[in-house]
């Protein structure tokens, strides 16, 4: 006999789990692990356990998170743990998207990554310049050939 969807799913500890997943609406699984990993992260934040039920379960469910503890921690670690630990599954982002955006402040990017949105930022800041020179008649011959150091001579 065939398992169904829902039997396949395995319980964990309802200190991670989303509510929906509590519920057994496994429409949105990949974000119900993205909120897991959120609590993982807000748990390290507060360092202590999460509570496994009561009012404070809740706050956390109704994204009710402790300001004290998040605010010993950078901005885009904070913006990140509230992403993961958004209420509504289809509001919450996925793996991919966070991932993909490099999460908020790039905090997901690795340093190679991080270097070329700079280096692509940089190019682009060039190209509008001289777009602008040109636009204005004035000369693009420019002192430096490294496009970032943005010394141009008229």
């Amino acid at each position: 006999p065939r398992r169904s969807f829902a039997e396949d799913i395995e319980e964990g500890d309802s200190r991670y789990m989303a509510e929906e997943i509590l519920r057994e609406d496994y429409a949105n699984l990949p974000k119900g692990d993205v909120f897991s990993l959120g609590a993982s992260l807000y748990e390290m934040c507060l360092g202590r356990e999460l509570p496994a039920n009561g009012d404070e379960w809740h706050e956390i469910r109704n994204e009710k998170l402790s300001e004290e503890a998040l605010s010993r921690y950078s901005k885009p670690l904070r913006e990140l743990v509230r992403l993961m630990l958004i209420h509504n599954p289809v509001q919450r982002p996925s793996a991919e998207a966070l991932l993909a955006s490099g999460g908020p402040g790039g905090i997901l990017r690795t340093e190679s990554e991080a270097e070329l949105v700079r280096e692509r930022a940089a190019a682009e800041e060039y190209r509008r310049e001289l777009a602008r020179m040109r636009a204005s008649g004035g000369s693009t011959r420019y002192a430096s050939a490294d496009p970032s150091s943005m010394m141009f001579l008229r």
